[in-house]
């Protein structure tokens, strides 16, 4: 404003030095021509240039406000791909805890992965003499790793056959198969397909392509309005580097939030965030934006999961949990499946999301995965369930 009003004064001055220069003396024995040519003609050309001026500004704004709508709506659109979800509709959990395929051997397993307890212990592998101190599958009276495998597949499948079962026969699914350990591949082909044989699921299944939970976040982004169900199953059987290893089998089966209204979920998994590189600033990052994807405080987190966190990062994670003020320590609210049952390998994720499911159904309150591939110089991913009455 001061600099528009100095214009004008200026252009007024102007307009009275220059009338005085060029007038003649007729001119200034007509005060009303002088004024006007002096005065009038500097300030209509001074509001001519002030509407000019207006006018650009309110072209400028109606482009800006413009632009600011369509940046909030684009923003509005990538937070709300970034809020996606998935219903858990169903999680089968197998290791060295679970000693009965009925709800009382859950029941103890989801205990036991509570407690203070470790299934590690010093025990002869299956391809040794030597004893070496791992978690194993109760073995019941498999004689073969492969026979075992096939027996706990079985099981699994059914457990996960139980919801399938309910819902039509047409019903796509999408099958993400992940395996881990030293047995040949073909023993590993068929004791899936003798187990898939035993099922009983009658829905027709494709494969998926891809690991971990990269396979969810692409899921989440490219196929939200898919029908079809993600169907994981995942297993560690014979590890090839035994030591403090652990035997496992999953099932998980998700459902798409926009599309699937047959079956009650469990609880809901947000979208999983990886930290961009190996560090404390960014592990905190990942967190916080997992956090902010599943619209959750964090003071309202009272189960934090480890799964193939190596120890390298634990102090990582003990100053991302005291900068979030996350209110849990070792065995009080944070647990590390690592320490109580061993290495999973690629199970890691999967059993660390199987057994918060689990914990959901008795707890009802949100929970935090840290899972990784066990190695230092490897990213984590962060990852947040959430009660369904929590949604």
């Amino acid at each position: 404003m001061w600099l528009w009003l100095g214009l004008l004064v200026l252009c007024l001055l102007l307009g009275v030095g220059v009338t005085l220069w060029l007038g003649d003396e007729a001119l200034g024995q007509q005060s009303g021509r002088f004024w006007m040519q002096a005065l009038g003609i500097p300030l209509v050309a001074w509001c001519g240039v002030v509407l000019l001026r207006v006018f650009a500004f309110l072209l400028e704004e109606g482009a800006a406000e413009g632009w600011d709508e369509a940046r909030y709506e684009d923003l509005s659109r990538r937070i709300a791909r970034g809020r996606r979800s998935q219903q858990v509709l169903a999680a089968s959990l197998y290791s060295a805890f679970r000693e009965s395929p009925t709800a009382d051997g859950q029941a103890r397993q989801l205990e036991a992965l509570f407690g203070r307890d470790s299934a590690l212990q010093p025990q002869k592998p299956w391809q040794g003499e030597v004893e070496v101190r791992h978690s194993r599958l109760p073995v019941g009276n498999a004689q073969k790793p492969q026979e075992l495998l096939g027996l706990t597949l079985k099981q699994v499948l059914a457990d996960l056959a139980e919801v399938l079962d309910t819902l039509p026969p047409e019903q796509p699914l999408a099958l993400l198969l992940e395996a881990d350990g030293a047995l040949p591949a073909a023993e590993l082909l068929s004791a899936w397909q003798w187990a898939w044989g035993e099922s009983g699921i009658r829905q027709p299944i494709t494969s998926l392509d891809g690991s971990g939970l990269t396979v969810v976040d692409q899921w989440l982004d490219q196929r939200i309005r898919d029908k079809a169900l993600l169907l994981v199953v995942a297993f560690q059987m014979a590890p090839a580097d035994v030591e403090d290893s652990a035997e496992a089998v999953v099932g998980l089966l998700f459902g798409n939030r926009l599309t699937q209204h047959s079956l009650p979920p469990l609880a809901f998994l947000h979208r999983p965030e990886e930290e961009h590189v190996v560090s404390t600033a960014d592990l905190d990052y990942a967190t916080r934006q997992s956090l902010s994807w599943a619209q959750l405080e964090a003071s309202a987190i009272e189960h934090v999961w480890l799964a193939g966190v190596d120890s390298e990062r634990h102090a990582d994670l003990s100053s991302v949990l005291k900068n979030l003020a996350i209110p849990v320590k070792p065995k009080q609210g944070l647990y590390d499946l690592d320490s109580a049952l061993g290495r999973t390998g690629k199970v890691a994720p999967w059993f660390a999301i199987a057994a918060a499911a689990q914990a959901i159904q008795r707890d009802a309150r949100p929970q935090v995965i840290f899972s990784g591939a066990g190695q230092a110089d490897k990213a984590l991913w962060c990852t947040a369930l959430k009660p369904v009455s929590n949604e």
